[in-house]
């Protein structure tokens, strides 16, 4: 967990260059010529563990307790934006979502499932 200007960020984390992860939750930083994936990273354990990222609208968290859309259950969407119209839909491990581009913005997004368990949520920040 890590706690920046935006509120608390936790259970997001980075790909690095070599294919490995970062450990702690970080702002997701991004220009508007790249194309954002998410990847359930999670492959470790007896059980399938499904992880998600949906979009919320506006420019903060929701408080918790919060209903996600049933749109969203699903992949919706082709760009990251701030209408809350957008989700990777639940992943398996090591399962990628589709391809997603983002105007110059900060998007705040959350877990379908543990945002209201562990806050997992992040921020993605695009600049030109």
């Amino acid at each position: 967990m890590n706690v920046v200007p935006y509120g608390t960020l936790n259970g997001y984390v980075r790909l690095n260059p070599d294919g490995s992860f970062n450990n702690i939750a970080a702002q997701i930083n991004a220009k508007t010529a790249d194309i954002i994936q998410f990847v359930n990273g999670e492959n470790s354990g007896p059980n399938t563990i499904l992880h998600s990222a949906a979009g919320f609208t506006g420019a903060a968290f929701p408080t918790v307790p919060y209903s996600f859309p049933a749109l969203l259950q699903q992949q919706v969407g082709s760009a990251i934006t701030s209408t809350g119209t957008w989700s990777s839909g639940r992943l398996s491990p090591i399962c990628y979502s589709q391809p997603l581009s983002a105007a110059v913005g900060t998007y705040y997004f959350g877990d379908l499932d543990y945002y209201n368990l562990t806050n997992m949520r992040d921020v993605i920040v695009v600049s030109p």
